[in-house]
Formats: structure tokens, C-alpha cells, sequence
């Protein structure tokens, strides 16, 4: 009979309970890895007994409104102490229990109970008006990227870097706005989209076998870098031909109308394609995801132009789009081993699989 398969999970309890090193732990989950083709690891539920505790976080969620209509306790304070009670609550699951899901779940809670507890303070941060000018969101945001950055570096939940890059990105991008025209305002969401893939591609080249840690939090990197980089990218390139289209649609002038939609088409097409590469060398399908909706576009000018009629177009270019989505997936490692080939360099990524 064949040895029982490995897990990180068991893992995990040998090097708690002192059976193992950290460092023999990460050795077995790279040859683990290599031999098994392992794809983006992931672990964030354990068991059924994770689900089973952020059941009992939510039940106490719940009870807050009544905890505080039952004392006449003022908002402000209630939002508070369950806030504490839920960091309270993360450091037990986190360094005493060791539970992941629950912490990640007590971590948001603490943070949405600050944002709460804001916006009882300053109650005008939440009307239209305030948000339409920014002065709300500032404070908001700000708040927000501050509370998910002591919950990050407290507990260390890599899951928490999503929560601390969208706040602290729109944050940026918000007072960007102030200074500087809409469009391109995105070439900061671009520029930020791509600080964060730096990061993870560091993180990714300190652990090219995604057996250890950096793993996991390069993969929230990408997981906000890629979207932010590739549509910040693509509007930024394409702002230009945009207002030319638009004067050519408004125009009534069908020549610069098709012309500058065949050059948007083309250009879209260049990126979506060189994002996919990239998303191929580096091993992370988050830049291939984030190109979809050009592939969309593409497909569906490509019909047009084809004279499909709209009811074809609306069902072929998913079809089509979906069937490529499976395809790439099967094909993944496959193709990885060709491209890795004949790109320079290609011993600083993560070695191709061997399955």
C-alpha cells in the first residue's frame, strides 16, 4: 500500500508540536511540489471545524445591534468593544489555536467595526454629497488602510494583503483624481498594479517552488496587481484612439469611426496577448484572467465585422471565450515548458512542471 499523501496541513502540526523543523517542512513541500506539479498552492479552510467557529463569529456579529438597544449603550462605544472583542478573539485563533479561517474572519470583523465606528463619529462622511467630492473617502480609505496594516502586521494572515493593497490603492488613486485628469489618472492605477506584481514576483523568486510562505502572499499581490496593472495599462494606451473613436461616433464620420476601432482592436489585442505571456513566464493566471475582458472585446468586433448578427455574437464569443479558458488550463505546464524555452533568462522563474 502506498504511503498516505502528505499535507501541508499535517505538516503544519509536526512543526508545531516540535516533530519537525520549519525548514524540513518547506524541504518535503518542494519535492512535493516538483513531483506533483502542484499549481498556486492554497490553503485557507482547514475543516469543517474552521466553518463551524466563524458560524459562532457571526452569531456574535448579530447580537451586537441587540447587546446595544438592550443598555442604551451609545453606538459609537458598542462598535468599539466588539472590535476589541474580535482582535481579542484573532490573537486567540491565531497564536493560540492556530486556526487560519476564523482569524482571517475576526480580522475583517475588527476592521469593519473601526469603519463603523468612523462613520458614527462623522456622520456627514457617508452623504452623496461628501463622497462625490472625496473629502469622505479620503478619511475613509485612510482609516481603512490603516486598520487592515495593524491587523497585517500583527497576525500575518497573507489573505489580509488583499484587504490593505485595494484600500491603500484607492487611497492613491482618490487623491490622484485631485490633481490630475480621470483617464489619466489611470496610468497610477497601472503604476501601482504594477509595484504590486514586483513584489510578488520577489516574493515568487525567493520561493520558486511555492512550498513555503511567500507563495500565499504573492498570490494576493497578483490577485489586485494584475486586474489594476492590465485595465490601468490598456485604458492609459488607449485613451487617445478612445477620444478619437468618440469624436468619430459623435461625428457621424464612418471612416475615422473604423479606422480608430480597428487600431483600439489591434492595440488590445498586442496587450491582452503580451499579459498572457507574461502571466505563462511568471506562472500566476491572474494577468491571463484580467486580459479576458479583451479577449471579449476582440472576439466580439471580430463577429461583428464578420456580420454575425447580435444574437449569434452574444452566444458564440462566451462559448469561444470559455472554451479557450479550459483549454489554456489543461495546456498550462505544456505551454509554460515551451515559452520558458525560448525566453531569456528563464532560470529566474519558477521551473516548469514536470507533469
Amino acid at each position: 500500500m502506498s504511503a498516505p499523501e502528505t499535507s501541508s496541513g499535517t505538516l503544519a502540526i509536526a512543526v508545531s508540536e516540535g516533530v519537525i523543523s520549519q525548514a524540513q517542512a518547506d524541504a518535503i513541500l518542494a519535492i512535493k511540489a516538483r513531483k506533483e506539479g502542484a499549481e498556486e498552492p492554497f490553503v485557507l479552510v482547514n475543516n469543517f471545524g474552521d466553518l463551524f467557529l466563524c458560524l459562532g463569529l457571526l452569531i456574535i456579529y448579530m447580537s451586537m445591534s441587540r447587546f446595544a438597544t438592550l443598555l442604551g449603550l451609545d453606538p459609537t462605544i458598542v462598535y468599539l468593544a466588539f472590535a476589541a472583542l474580535f482582535w481579542f478573539l484573532a490573537e486567540i485563533f491565531v497564536f493560540k489555536a492556530r486556526r487560519k479561517f476564523p482569524a482571517v474572519i475576526s480580522a475583517l470583523l475588527f476592521v469593519w467595526l473601526g469603519i463603523q465606528a468612523y462613520l458614527t463619529i462623522y456622520p456627514e462622511s457617508s452623504s452623496m454629497t461628501a463622497l462625490v467630492s472625496g473629502r469622505a473617502a479620503l478619511g475613509l480609505l485612510g482609516l481603512a488602510t490603516t486598520l487592515f496594516a495593524l491587523t497585517l502586521l500583527r497576525f500575518r494572515l497573507p489573505i489580509l494583503v488583499l484587504g490593505l493593497a485595494v484600500s491603500a490603492v484607492l487611497l492613491v488613486f482618490t487623491i490622484a483624481l485631485r490633481h490630475i485628469q480621470p483617464l489619466a489618472a489611470f496610468s497610477v492605477l497601472a503604476l501601482c498594479g504594477a509595484a504590486l506584481i514586483a513584489a510578488g514576483i520577489y516574493l515568487d523568486s525567493r520561493d520558486r517552488t511555492r512550498s513555503g510562505p511567500q507563495h500565499e502572499w504573492a498570490l494576493w499581490l497578483f490577485v489586485v496587481g494584475s486586474p489594476l496593472m492590465v485595465h490601468g495599462m490598456m485604458l492609459f494606451v488607449l485613451k487617445d484612439h478612445i477620444a478619437m473613436f468618440s469624436i468619430g461616433f459623435a461625428s457621424g464620420n464612418s471612416d475615422l469611426l473604423v479606422a480608430q476601432l480597428g487600431t483600439v482592436v489591434w492595440m488590445i489585442s498586442g496587450l491582452a496577448l503580451a499579459f498572457t505571456l507574461l502571466g505563462l513566464i511568471l506562472d500566476r493566471r491572474s494577468l491571463v484572467a484580467s486580459s479576458l475582458l479583451y479577449f471579449t472585446a476582440v472576439l466580439t468586433y471580430v463577429a461583428y465585422q464578420s456580420g454575425a448578427g447580435i444574437g449569434i455574437i452574444f452566444a458564440a464569443v462566451p462559448l469561444t471565450i470559455g472554451l479557450l479558458v479550459i483549454i489554456l488550463g489543461l495546456a498550462w505546464n505544456p505551454l509554460r515548458r515551451i515559452v520558458l524555452r525560448v525566453v531569456p533568462f528563464a532560470r529566474w522563474f519558477r521551473p516548469p512542471s514536470e507533469v
